[in-house]
């Protein structure tokens, strides 16, 4: 996303200090700063907590079914995706 940290703080609203201190594995952050700092990244709580080569297992079937889906199909499993994600974040 390319986000600075003084971008992301100001995004999720919370203190530079707070940023920093995850960032140096100083603190674990309260899951509802995590909440917050996912909204900030427009992605989900799963996602950032998730472990980064399930993330790649995920992506690459994915891509697989992209490949054989129609646009329709894909459309609706796209909308379905977004559907789910909000519901997790309310």
């Amino acid at each position: 996303m390319g986000l600075t940290a003084e971008q992301l703080a100001d995004r999720a609203d919370i203190s530079m200090h707070t940023i920093r201190s995850i960032e140096t594995g100083r603190t674990n952050p309260r899951m509802t700063t995590v909440r917050q700092i996912a909204v900030a990244l427009n992605t989900s709580v799963e996602i950032l907590l998730d472990d980064p080569d399930n993330l790649d297992e995920t992506a690459e079937i994915l891509a697989i079914w992209k490949s054989d889906l129609s646009q329709l199909d894909r459309a609706k499993i796209l909308d379905y995706a977004r559907y789910v994600a909000k519901q997790k974040n309310k």
